[in-house]
């Protein structure tokens, strides 16, 4: 999907001014954008709607997330500790290794989502979905995924598959 040459990486100012010059797609969201590495801690992305975006060790730490609509999108290795993904849907999205580490994920959903080695610890999940995606029957795997501490009140867990909730709030 993207090429294996190394991209350079960028910062918020480089970001921000990419998404403004490239514009938004026929479907109002930005698609097809290499952020490998890219700094964007504090970053406010807000309600964008993001397809085929690599954000593969990207560092989005404390970056406004809410509402964010990400597809067939990577964030393999990234940082988004302590980030505001209130609201956010994600959609077969790669979060292999990635850590939430005391990120507010309230009410987001999260749909055949490959959470392997995830980090969720301290996360808020409150009213979080994390479901089957129905066309590919994907569910959300988290295969060495850990929930320490993480608050799933109310979240629907139907759809994660391979995962230890111990030391979770569920109730």
């Amino acid at each position: 999907m993207w090429s294996q040459w190394k991209q350079p990486s960028f910062n918020r100012n480089d970001v921000m001014r990419m998404l403004a010059a490239r514009g938004r797609d026929a479907d109002g969201g930005l698609s097809e954008i290499d952020l490998r590495r890219a700094d964007l801690e504090g970053a406010d992305l807000s309600y964008l709607e993001l397809s085929r975006v690599n954000l593969e060790g990207a560092n989005l730490k404390d970056a406004n997330l809410d509402g964010v609509r990400l597809f067939a999108s990577s964030l393999r290795d990234a940082n988004l500790t302590g980030c505001s993904m209130r609201q956010a849907v994600l959609t077969l999205v790669t979060l292999t290794d990635a850590r939430f580490t005391n990120a507010d994920l309230t009410g987001a959903t999260l749909c055949g989502c490959d959470m392997i080695g995830t980090k969720w610890i301290g996360a808020s999940l409150k009213q979080a979905s994390f479901l089957v995606h129905e066309p590919s029957r994907s569910g959300c795997d988290g295969w060495h995924a850990d929930f320490t501490g993480a608050d799933l009140r109310g979240a629907v867990l139907s759809g994660l598959k391979n995962i230890s909730i111990e030391r979770t709030r569920l109730a």
